[in-house]
């Protein structure tokens, strides 16, 4: 089990949810920031399951110190 250290909305793999922050520089949206950051959450995320996944099609190691930087592991 994994969870984000920095706050990670549930809907946030939902694309719609995050498409208006590409809507800008002409639409600026108020939360702006938490969008990016939403969106940079999301990639790690699937960097994550990427590597876990080849990894194990590997049958190597799944090395998760390369992610405790962004999330806590049991």
């Amino acid at each position: 089990m994994h969870l984000t250290k920095k706050t990670f909305a549930h809907n946030s793999y939902t694309s719609m949810y995050m498409m208006r922050y590409f809507l800008s520089p002409e639409f600026r949206q108020p939360d702006y920031e938490t969008l990016l950051n939403q969106i940079k959450g999301y990639s790690e995320h699937i960097k994550l399951i990427k590597t876990f996944f080849e990894s194990v099609q590997e049958k190597k190691i799944f090395k998760r110190s390369n992610f405790e930087n962004d999330f806590y592991f049991d």
